[in-house]
């Protein structure tokens, strides 16, 4: 249930030492369950002090107290982030809102899993190219698009392997 905890090379010691302690905070979680919840938690503000670094590193200017929101909007505009979904970082905002200002105990244990996953990749994308990854979307569209087409869905042979996409 340990997510792999890669980061790019180009991200801040600081990120990657918060990730050190994620890690070890999901290595004694098997002992304390309860620690899950507090490495997902951790790996949300983490994503913000990328973000804030990152921002630093690019306009040369420290973000200050404006809001998350307005901070993940910039990027998202400059096309820093790869995502599909419309609400996808609204609803990253909100698990992060929720569990930092929580009035009360609640256990999701391993199943913050994926929160961490979606964190890291947010992370990783603040250092790749804007310019690669607005193509790598249009493609993407390009191929969901034409999947579309087939109502049936389609079989795909690689290697002993076959694969249904519907």
């Amino acid at each position: 249930f340990i997510p792999d905890l890669f980061l790019k090379p180009d991200v801040p010691i600081d990120v990657r030492d918060n990730f050190k302690v994620i890690a070890k905070l999901l290595q004694h979680s098997y002992y304390v369950y309860k620690f899950y919840d507090v490495a997902v938690l951790k790996s949300l503000l983490t994503l913000e002090m990328a973000l804030k670094l990152r921002y630093k590193a690019i306009y040369a200017d420290d973000w200050g107290t404006k809001s998350l929101k307005s901070l993940m909007d910039l990027f998202k505009k400059n096309r820093y982030f790869e995502v599909y979904n419309s609400d996808y970082l609204d609803h990253v905002r909100t698990i992060r809102n929720m569990l930092a200002n929580t009035s009360q105990n609640s256990v999701s244990g391993h199943n913050g899993k994926i929160i961490i996953e979606n964190v890291l990749d947010l992370i990783n994308g603040l250092y790749e190219s804007p310019a690669l990854r607005l193509k790598r979307k249009k493609l993407t569209m390009k191929i969901i698009n034409q999947l579309g087409r087939y109502p049936n869905g389609i079989k795909c042979t690689v290697g002993n392997n076959v694969y249904f996409a519907i």
